[in-house]
């Protein structure tokens, strides 16, 4: 149920998607500082150039900003695995009444 309401929301946005870019053909010269001029392109082409490169790096910025978390994550993991084999070396231990004398 819940993947094709993913399905059709995905197919929503293409749509719109396509409805946008053909509404959207206009060729536009963009000029950089500097004097640099790049080839005329339709005005769809550039937004989604720029929507793909923000998109790009904010999920490089998540995973870059992530890594402290995952560090420690993988920290805390083993030395979770070392506290657990403490306590079963610590539960095999001998009690003292046990011990012979």
């Amino acid at each position: 149920m819940q993947n094709s309401h993913h399905i059709i929301l995905l197919l929503f946005l293409a749509g719109l998607s396509a409805l946008f870019g053909a509404a959207n053909q206009v060729e536009v010269e963009l000029t950089i500082p500097g004097g640099w001029i790049l080839p005329r392109v339709p005005l769809v082409e550039l937004l989604f150039l720029f929507l793909f490169a923000g998109y790009a790096l904010g999920l490089l910025a998540g995973v870059l900003s992530n890594r402290k978390y995952r560090r420690l994550n993988d920290h805390l993991l083993l030395q979770n695995r070392d506290l657990e084999q403490e306590v079963i070396n610590l539960r095999n231990l001998p009690l003292e009444k046990d011990l012979p004398y």
